[in-house]
């Protein structure tokens, strides 16, 4: 297994990015988004597995709601038998959030799946592609927040002809600030540019390979039908049954990806996120009600 592992390594970056357009405000993504579907833009499935996340769920689905998007959206979370009952708190906070964004043009729908056995990271992806019914995918890490036009971003790439599109991936370690981080970040765009180290600008197409690796294997969106099938390889969830849930599926779809023909991938910068850090322990233990 290690060795196949290496073996995916070594091709990993043969397929670079292009890099596709800077940072958009809300009014130019609304009027690109409406020039290309002049009819309503598309629904969106945002996959992500559950594996003690109740920490993260209730701010990672608010960033969700937040969302800048004239379109649609899904939320399909695949619950791997964690035991902190994240599924739960998934629960809890879409009924909250509900009520809260009521005022929203365009609905955000929360589906709520779960293994029978703890499975790992690449069976409960897979999964959760099977139940998306969005003609866009977005695979996201469920302690990762989106900004706010996010899936604005990633949209707009892929109506301009490309397949799939990812973006910085930002590391934030105070779950309690990151709510604050990520304003700050949206309303600060040069910010993010600082804290990937890239300029974005015409003379650096994509980022360093370390940061590129990051943000080929997690919060990436694509056309369902371009995609592999399977896309995740199930011999890959090394920690099935484990109490961990980290494994080697990025890899090993990144290198798919960039096997696959005719595929066009291209990098946003405006398509980023911010990833959490590990909650306390005893954020972990908490006992959380499903009413």
């Amino acid at each position: 297994m290690a060795e196949g592992f290496l073996a995916k390594l070594s091709g990993f970056f043969s397929k670079k990015p292009e890099q596709a357009e800077g940072f958009h405000t809300e009014a130019e993504l609304a009027a690109k988004l409406k020039e290309y579907y002049p009819d309503g833009a598309p629904l969106v499935s945002i996959v992500a597995v559950l594996y003690n996340k109740a920490y993260a769920v209730p701010i990672f689905l608010e960033a969700v709601y937040r969302q800048f998007y004239p379109g649609p959206i899904e939320v399909v979370f695949v619950g791997d038998k964690s035991p902190d009952r994240s599924i739960a708190a998934a629960r809890k906070t879409a009924k909250s959030l509900v009520a809260e964004f009521s005022s929203r043009s365009h609905p955000v729908t929360v589906r709520l799946f779960t293994n029978d056995e703890k499975l790992g990271n690449c069976f409960s992806l897979n999964v959760g592609r099977e139940k998306a019914a969005g003609e866009l995918i977005v695979f996201a890490d469920a302690d990762c927040l989106l900004n706010r036009l996010f899936l604005a971003h990633n949209v707009l790439a892929l109506a301009q002809g490309h397949d799939i599109c990812t973006g910085p991936v930002l590391k934030h370690h105070n779950t309690e600030t990151a709510a604050k981080a990520l304003l700050n970040y949206e309303k600060k765009p040069h910010l993010v540019q600082k804290a990937v180290g890239e300029s974005f600008g015409a003379e650096i197409a994509v980022p360093e390979l370390h940061v590129y690796c990051d943000c080929k294997t997690r919060n990436f969106c694509a056309k369902n039908s371009a995609l592999p099938n399977p896309l995740f390889d199930e011999l890959y969830s090394l920690e099935k049954g484990a109490q961990k849930n980290c494994c080697v599926e990025g890899a090993d779809m990144g290198q798919l990806l960039a096997e696959s023909s005719g595929l066009r991938m291209t990098w946003s910068p405006g398509a980023f996120t911010l990833r959490l850090g590990e909650p306390p322990i005893k954020i972990l233990a908490e006992d959380d009600d499903d009413d």
